[in-house]
């Protein structure tokens, strides 16, 4: 029996009938990842990358441990330091804080696509 590419964590949920069939059609296993199970956990893998990068770009407590430079202080660190030791910049602080939305919310926007698709995947048996 063809154990195929289904060995990694990753491909594990897919079929290997899938694997199968495409050796028996004369793919090899680099076609049959490229052409054919790719494409397949693609809407999985964008998913992943959106929700790690979203999560990422909003890190504060190892960006604030880290950056004691004031060039390389991260968005979240800079909002942070606008409440000072009685006032508080409130309308400054929002500004900072849409201003550090937009991106996150353009780039979820223009792939919503993926990340719909990919949570999704796995709600039909």
């Amino acid at each position: 029996m063809n154990s195929g590419v289904f060995g990694a964590a990753g491909f594990r949920r897919l079929p290997i009938e899938i694997d199968e069939a495409a050796w028996l059609d004369g793919a090899g296993r680099l076609t049959a990842v490229s052409c054919i199970i790719a494409p397949m956990i693609a809407p999985g893998l964008a998913a992943t990358a959106l929700i790690c990068g979203i999560l990422a770009f909003d890190e504060f407590l190892l960006a604030s441990s880290f950056s004691n430079d004031p060039s390389t202080r991260t968005l979240p660190v800079a909002i942070a330091l606008f409440q000072g030791e009685r006032l508080v910049n409130f309308g400054q602080m929002a500004v900072a804080s849409i201003t550090g939305i937009i991106p996150v919310y353009l780039i979820a926007l223009f792939a919503q696509r993926w990340l719909v698709g990919g949570l999704t995947v796995g709600g039909v048996k």
